[in-house]
């Protein structure tokens, strides 16, 4: 009996000293002026980045050091976040600003950082985090975010966008220069492109809409694609998933999938040359007259006098192919 009341209390002491630590948090803050060619770089493991604009002239860096939780954690972790928290990891090189994770492996087992970062609109900014969710916002230099399994938001940015992540999911609104996503397994959502798009994916679905002039380059395994207002080129590829895609084709679009649908919805106003085929299954045009051929799985011709070439093909998926 006493045994057991031993081992009960001594599980009950770890419990609690478990969450005294993780309650424990150290914030910091820096100010560091800022020329106008500035470039801030911000790495962490586990900790969250946020970016975002302010005052012109200067960036503010402010970090929270959260004691971490395990059975591998320092006796220290506390002595170790507060060490941090006083001197965190900062560097500035010239024009820019590097911000690091933890960089011992004592460190990193005690205690993660995470970025608040405020920046001028113009600055260039790069990002890279294990598992720390990324945002970014309202910024119009270059953007280029990497994580390996977590979410990223960006929204209102100025210039281009580059993207890299294993499984996080990616969310980007009402971005001005081009975009190019690469992830492995995740949802790709853009709303708002104002330029063009590249974007690779295995099987994580694409779903991105346009107000603006740009090529569009998609490319995925086993999902979805689904594109509206395309206005410029177009290459769009799935090995099994559906496509639905819109828009003008002012230069050729190239559509090709396996056993998913293609539906194309073209300006009802678009000249262009359409030349479509599914091996066994069936193309289907609604509000469109071709000067050409059709039958049950080919369409070929010119429609209102020709254009750019639109070529839709599929293994064993239908097409059909509307006037909007």
């Amino acid at each position: 009996m006493r045994n057991s009341v031993a081992i009960a209390c001594t599980a009950l002491l770890c419990l609690t000293s478990t969450v005294r630590l993780a309650a424990q948090r150290y914030s910091f803050e820096q100010t560091i002026d800022a020329p106008v060619e500035t470039a801030v770089d911000i790495a962490t493991t586990r900790g969250r980045i946020d970016v975002s604009a302010g005052e012109p002239g200067k960036v503010t860096i402010r970090g929270t050091v959260t004691v971490r939780v395990g059975l591998n954690v320092p006796l220290d972790a506390a002595s170790i976040a507060k060490r941090l928290a006083a001197n965190p990891p900062i560097q500035r090189e010239n024009t820019t600003i590097r911000v690091r994770p933890p960089a011992g492996d004592a460190e990193q087992r005690a205690v993660t950082i995470a970025y608040e970062v405020v920046v001028p609109r113009a600055t260039r900014v790069a990002t890279r985090t294990d598992s720390g969710a990324t945002s970014i916002r309202d910024v119009t230099g270059p953007v280029s975010v990497t994580t390996q399994s977590a979410a990223i938001d960006l929204r209102a940015l100025g210039g281009s966008v580059e993207i890299r992540t294993g499984s996080g999911s990616v969310i980007a609104s009402n971005i001005a220069g081009d975009v190019n996503v690469s992830t492995d397994s995740s949802r790709i959502t853009l709303r708002n492109l104002k330029a063009g798009l590249r974007a690779r994916t295995q099987s994580g679905a694409v779903n991105a809409m346009f107000v603006g002039k740009g090529d569009v380059d998609v490319e995925t395994g086993s999902s979805a694609i689904d594109l509206s207002e395309v206005n410029g080129g177009l290459s769009a590829i799935s090995n099994s998933g559906s496509m639905r895609i819109s828009g003008v084709p002012t230069s050729p679009w190239r559509t090709s999938g396996g056993s998913g649908r293609i539906h194309l919805g073209i300006d009802r106003d678009a000249t262009f040359t359409l030349e479509a085929r599914s091996d066994s299954s069936s193309v289907a045009l609604e509000g469109i007259t071709i000067d050409g051929t059709t039958s049950k799985g080919t369409a070929v011709g010119k429609v209102r006098g020709g254009g750019p070439l639109v070529r839709a093909a599929s293994r064993s998926g239908a097409i059909r192919i509307e006037a909007r």
